[in-house]
């Protein structure tokens, strides 16, 4: 973005309330060194503006403290962002694994754990969520498109060869209005499935804070009549993607944890 200015404030905590809080979410717990390690490793790098200690303050005390600390940083000595050029695509199209399904039936959390798996392997592989690069109030698709579009640009300059994407309770054609800006890659659409029953359990998981911490998550504290009603929309997603037949993968998850969806996912492809 060659016409922004930008700051940058880093969150930190010490690594024994970084351990806190990574457990208290309870999931991906065996990640928890890597992530003490990578705040260590950036406390030695130091960091180029402002940086915040959250240890002991509230979400809305840290929101003060940014805005405070961000009117001080900026200024006549104020970084601007540089623009970058993204290398002239290829011709060889790179793969592109595109999760769907219903509300819930676990899009983010199967494929993020994909996405370790690829990493692990030693393919450069990058991970995006579609929710969380349009964060904003009645967003559409097409600004999630050319978000969707300008991000793998800047992964692939970085040397990604792999992309993983976590999207929504989409058909095929909905899906495909965002791959047509990925000229570059060649999809394969994985849909997770799963039985009315199982989408309410998960549903109640989700309003009980379980499962990844997905900032705007709408299901997170509703009241039973909210996650009921969420619990109805998502059987009716599914039953819909089943009945449009999407996707180039059927993955039912019922019964199933996380990680054995992953590893069906895997094996398949």
């Amino acid at each position: 973005m060659p016409d922004a200015e930008f700051s940058l404030c880093r969150l930190r905590v010490a690594g024994d309330g970084l351990r806190r809080r990574f457990l208290a979410r309870g999931w991906l717990p065996d990640l928890v060194e890597d992530a003490v390690a990578e705040g260590e490793a950036l406390d030695r790098g130091g960091f180029p503006e402002a940086y915040v200690d959250t240890d002991g303050l509230t979400v809305a005390e840290v929101a003060r403290l940014i805005r405070r600390r961000l009117r001080l940083a900026t200024g006549p000595d104020g970084h601007r962002a540089s623009a970058v050029t993204a290398p002239p695509v290829p011709e060889e199209k790179l793969p592109l694994l595109w999760f769907t399904g219903a509300t819930a039936v676990g899009k983010s959390t199967v494929g993020y754990q994909v996405f370790r798996h690829l990493y692990g392997t030693g393919t450069r592989t990058a991970y995006l969520d579609l929710r969380q690069i349009a964060a904003l109030p009645a967003a559409d698709r097409r600004l999630k498109a050319a978000n969707l579009a300008a991000v793998w640009a800047g992964f692939r300059a970085a040397g990604a060869r792999r992309l993983v994407v976590s999207g929504e309770a989409d058909t095929g054609e909905t899906i495909g209005r965002y791959t047509d800006a990925l000229t570059d890659l060649t999809p394969t659409v994985c849909r997770l499935h799963a039985s009315p029953e199982t989408l309410r359990e998960r549903v109640a998981e989700r309003g009980r804070g379980g499962g990844p911490t997905i900032p705007g998550d709408a299901i997170k504290g509703l009241d039973p009549d909210g996650l009921r009603r969420v619990a109805d929309r998502a059987a009716q997603e599914a039953a819909a993607l089943d009945r449009t037949g999407t996707g180039d993968l059927r993955i039912d998850t019922d019964g199933r944890s996380a990680q054995q969806v992953a590893d069906d996912v895997i094996n398949r492809l």
